[in-house]
């Protein structure tokens, strides 16, 4: 007999692996997130059984499931028939949604090199300029009209998960296109970075995990001993690049770094790797950092230093906050430009 624990309630099930309840109807497949754990978005499923009589539930992150019938009483026996029923019910249906997220992870993909073919050169983006990166090494150099964007992404008419199409009608006119590629350098995605706030968007539906923007004057691949820097944001890897002179791709996120400095190893075997961690309130980018130094061989971690008394000031005076927290903050605040550097 199995030992998948068994309750009357889908939310008894829920709190037994962690996620939080959501309503149930029969034979439906709903997404919800794991308890307490930002990270965790989408990361619990629940599956109602055909008949109405009870479902399944399971916690992605930790591979713990529960069943729950209505009408269970404790110490009533259910058939181990019963359980690897609901089991091969929700694993079959896992199966079918892995496919289509491949499936969207492809046509977004071939949207993104749609959308990568319109962009036009760019050379004085307002989000590198205000980043004080602008001119720098490998600096992304395309950009597109926010509309062109939105036309090509309405014609693609991809199958969301939500059933709703992407708007980026709200965003600033010029979206700056940051290509996110995988360790062989096929473009999967497009992160857009806008010219008035310096908003990040993400495809929709787009893959993520792993994905990183790589500067264009680094090799796709190459078993070069030369160390290579590995950070969250774009900017932040563009300002690596002035202070230390070291190449450096951007893994997008703290949640990404360790899938991203996996598929960097894969790229670049022979090179180590520096992770070049934002100091957030959190932590989250240092844990991010950490966990990639965990995982992958020849990986250390610079976490970014608490600026000076003069280096904070000059930030404050450049930016108007007093919150540094990553490399290009530090940059800002040691008045190193790329032009500085030649």
């Amino acid at each position: 007999m199995t030992d998948t624990k068994i309750f009357n309630s889908v939310e008894a099930a829920c709190q037994c692996v962690g996620i939080e309840p959501r309503p149930v109807r029969p034979g439906a497949f709903v997404r919800t997130n794991v308890v307490n754990d930002r990270r965790g978005k989408g990361d619990g499923v629940i599956k109602g059984h055909q008949d109405g009589k009870g479902g399944i539930v399971q916690n992605w992150k930790t591979g713990k499931q529960a069943l729950f019938f209505y009408d269970y009483r404790e110490g009533q026996k259910v058939t181990k028939a019963a359980v690897q029923a609901y089991q091969r019910e929700l694993a079959a249906r896992l199966r079918e949604e892995a496919k289509q997220t491949a499936a969207r992870h492809d046509a977004v993909a071939a949207l993104a090199a749609q959308i990568m073919q319109a962009a036009k050169t760019s050379f004085s983006h307002p989000y590198l300029r205000r980043k004080r990166v602008l001119g720098a090494p490998g600096a992304p150099a395309f950009e597109i009209d926010r509309n062109t964007a939105q036309a090509l992404i309405d014609r693609a008419q991809i199958p969301q998960a939500d059933g709703k199409s992407q708007s980026i009608r709200w965003a600033g006119g010029r979206l700056l296109c940051v290509p996110l590629t995988d360790d062989r350098g096929v473009l999967r995605s497009l992160q857009f970075i806008d010219s008035n706030e310096g908003t990040k968007i993400f495809m929709k539906g787009g893959q993520k995990a792993g994905l990183f923007w790589r500067p264009g004057d680094l090799p796709v691949q190459s078993w070069s001993r030369e160390p290579i820097g590995l950070c969250e944001g774009v900017a932040t890897a563009l300002s690596v690049r002035v202070l230390f002179g070291l190449p450096c791709v951007a893994g997008i996120d703290a949640g990404n770094l360790k899938a991203a400095a996996q598929n960097l190893r894969r790229a670049y075997p022979s090179a180590p790797i520096i992770v070049f961690a934002d100091r957030d309130a959190n932590n989250k980018g240092e844990l991010g950092a950490k966990a990639a130094a965990m995982t992958v061989d020849n990986v250390r971690v610079a976490l970014c230093p608490e600026l000076t008394s003069d280096e904070l000031r000059r930030f404050k005076e450049i930016t108007g906050t007093d919150r540094p927290t990553d490399f290009n903050d530090l940059m800002i605040g040691r008045a190193i430009t790329p032009d500085s550097k030649r």
